[in-house]
């Protein structure tokens, strides 16, 4: 601890330092060029031997260079304080994906954030891997009792690297979390699925639960890959691999984001039913009298906290822009004032098989085909008036989701601990004004009969987050 309040203090100090040097490049014109000459050695790469030339050294604006400097001591300063607080592993990864989502991080602190994750044999020097995970599968309503079995452990043994690896991804730059999560890591979450299974069925034969709703392992596997296939196509709409098939994207994220939703408000609410169980048991409980069900002792710490509102209301929001902004691109495509690319030597259904291929390994959600897409886009028995309103609900629905999540952001303590930041506020709701206005306009033309390919163009005007 003495050593963390050291370093922070000295980053501290570093920090006022380069904002006491910003200040003095912007006093004068030349100063910034006589700071570059006293920090900088032009000739450090001349080499000492041979004939080559000198190579020529590019050095960037001093005031930029302070500013790159100053955000190398934030993001330090950030890794400090993931090693510092007590942590489980949603409250990790939602930090964690805040950093990665909203800063483009220098390889520095990017590397020192993955060493300091596993050091001392612990996650992030504090925890031992194996309670780090069990508690992360029971914080999802997952019983103690099926996690102490001998099927349990071995089990939640499996998972320990896969989901250190989940975390890691994160410590990398957003193109690199692609290659790694369609190379790799959504292969070995998907032979966890299938031995999940097997984990479920061996306890439901031991405590003879009937009903098919008993999944518990099987269910959060299924979550954590539906938040890694996001993740893919999330991060391959940004690098902008998606052309003329953009619409497939936000109708495939669509999917995967009302599957995860339903999935999580089942498991919502079946911790609040154990937590209210547990309640009830407590009143009726005499005294001296304790329970010994282990089931029972895991639902009295199950409960759904400020943090886990938020997320939830944020995936409600990416669900509902996704469906909106799908339902305009239908409209444009319907009202027949798009160009659609023509192919010579591949097609658009070899196109989307290639996009989505690195989900052909995971058994479920099965891997949607062109067939499928057709399917959900063919809104020929729906008329363009009826389109439009639709896409118009969308975000009207999702002005309502954004004002939620902002109110229910104010009731979390620590901000760091959820991925949604409230400068965003303004962008999502842009989103939503801008997409209206837009819709509103194509609605007035089709309905004075002015829209055609040559009166009409469509541009995209994109920024994907």
């Amino acid at each position: 601890i003495t050593r963390v309040t050291l370093l922070k203090s000295l980053l501290s100090q570093t920090s006022k330092a380069f904002e006491k040097l910003e200040s003095a490049i912007n006093e004068g014109e030349n100063t910034g060029s006589i700071v570059i000459q006293k920090v900088f050695n032009v000739f450090a790469n001349r080499t000492k031997m041979g004939n080559s030339p000198v190579r020529k050294v590019r050095l960037k604006n001093a005031v930029n260079c302070v500013n790159s400097m100053k955000n190398i001591v934030t993001h330090i300063a950030f890794v400090i304080d993931v090693v510092v607080k007590p942590m489980d592993y949603e409250q990790l990864k939602r930090m964690l994906r805040k950093r990665s989502n909203y800063s483009s991080a220098n390889i520095l602190p990017r590397s020192f954030l993955a060493l300091t994750l596993y050091f001392n044999q612990q996650i992030i020097g504090q925890q031992d891997p194996h309670i780090f995970v069990k508690d992360a599968i029971a914080k999802a309503g997952v019983p103690i009792g099926l996690l102490e079995s001998t099927h349990g452990k071995n089990f939640v043994d499996r998972v320990v690297k896969p989901l250190y690896e989940s975390i890691r991804l994160l410590s990398l730059n957003r193109h690199r979390q692609k290659e790694c999560i369609d190379s790799y890591i959504l292969k070995d979450w998907s032979i966890l699925q299938n031995e999940s299974k097997i984990v479920d069925y061996h306890y439901r034969e031991e405590t003879a639960i009937q009903g098919d709703g008993h999944f518990f392992i099987t269910n959060w596997i299924l979550l954590q890959t539906l938040g890694l296939m996001e993740d893919s196509i999330s991060l391959g709409t940004e690098a902008g691999i998606f052309l003329d098939e953009l619409d497939s994207a936000f109708w495939y994220q669509d999917f995967l984001l009302s599957t995860h939703l339903n999935l999580l408000t089942a498991s919502r609410n079946a911790i609040r039913e154990a937590s209210g169980h547990k309640s009830a048991q407590n009143l009726k409980k005499t005294k001296g009298k304790k329970g010994s069900n282990k089931r029972s002792q895991v639902s009295s710490q199950l409960s759904i906290e400020p943090e886990d509102d938020v997320e939830f209301i944020y995936m409600s929001v990416r669900r509902t822009l996704c469906r909106g902004i799908f339902r305009f691109m239908m409209a444009i495509r319907q009202a027949d004032i798009s160009e659609e690319s023509a192919f010579e030597f591949t097609s658009k259904s070899v196109i989307l098989r290639k996009r989505y291929e690195q989900f052909s390994c995971i058994e479920q959600p099965t891997l949607l085909t062109y067939n499928d897409f057709l399917q959900g886009s063919d809104f020929s028995r729906i008329d363009s008036d009826r389109l439009i309103s639709a896409a118009l609900e969308c975000f009207s629905a999702a002005r309502t989701l954004i004002d939620q999540l902002t109110n229910t952001l104010k009731t979390v303590e620590d901000s760091q601990l959820v991925s949604y930041d409230i400068k965003d506020d303004l962008g999502l709701k842009k989103v939503c004004v801008g997409n209206t206005i837009y819709l509103q306009k194509l609605k007035n033309l089709l309905q004075n009969g002015n829209v055609s390919k040559g009166k009409v163009s469509v541009q995209r005007d994109f920024v994907h987050k």
